[in-house]
């Protein structure tokens, strides 16, 4: 591949219905990258994150990954592609268990490191729970399942929105510890973010959207907290 980034947006617009959520969105990630999305509520984070996987659909511009445009490609492919999303609000299956839950993310059947085993040794407090039901776990555990899902399909690119949102900062503090583990088997990863501080210390790129556009691009220390809070808020 060369210098080919792993994921490509060139002019990315998208809509619900009439309105229009993305506005000529231009991105590039390379393999093994870790970029954090941060911004307001209603920025538009979630819906670029929901076109990458096909839940939304692209009116206008491009999604290349590893070169292939799959602009066009349906939702389920894509997982077969190698892109997998930890959705805000976690959405397991309450009626399964832990382990049930985790063995939904390997349907695809994609080659590479992410199995049930690799998942535990990750976080042991899910090997621990395997056969609980999943409303027996906290918030924190159930957010290790949703990101343990998502990794048991060995995607190249994974999708964390509102990575987190809501848990203990004891229990984000093991939640990103892990992600760095994840980054360095070479997969690469795009997590939104609203704690500013926790984005610039994971992400190897940081951009800030406000009203479904790219205002703020590059590595995180060329910008100062002023440059970013001039950014989030349009000040």
């Amino acid at each position: 591949m060369g210098d080919t980034p792993l994921l490509s947006l060139k002019g990315l617009s998208a809509f619900y219905g009439d309105f229009q959520a993305l506005f000529d969105i231009d991105l590039d990630i390379g393999g093994g990258q870790v970029a954090a999305m941060v911004g307001a509520n209603g920025a538009g984070k979630s819906t670029l994150m929901q076109s990458l996987v096909g839940l939304v659909a692209v009116k206008a511009g491009s999604i290349s990954l590893s070169g292939e445009d799959i602009t066009r490609v349906a939702a389920h492919h894509r997982v077969d592609l190698g892109i997998a999303l930890v959705p805000e609000g976690r959405r397991l299956f309450v009626s399964l268990t832990v382990e049930e839950n985790l063995l939904i993310g390997a349907r695809s059947g994609r080659p590479g490191p992410w199995n049930l085993g690799a998942i535990y040794g990750l976080f042991p407090m899910l090997a621990e729970r395997r056969k609980a039901a999943i409303t027996t776990l906290s918030g924190g555990q159930q957010q290790m399942v949703a990101i343990g899902r998502a990794l048991m399909s060995n995607p190249d690119l994974l999708l964390c929105d509102e990575l987190s949102l809501g848990l203990a900062p004891i229990v984000v503090r093991e939640i990103y510890s892990a992600l760095r583990s994840i980054v360095r088997d070479g997969l690469s990863a795009i997590v939104v973010e609203q704690d500013i501080q926790q984005a610039t210390q994971i992400a190897d790129r940081l951009y800030c959207m406000r009203q479904g556009r790219i205002v703020l691009g590059g590595a995180p220390h060329q910008f100062s907290r002023q440059d970013i809070a001039a950014s989030y808020f349009g000040v």
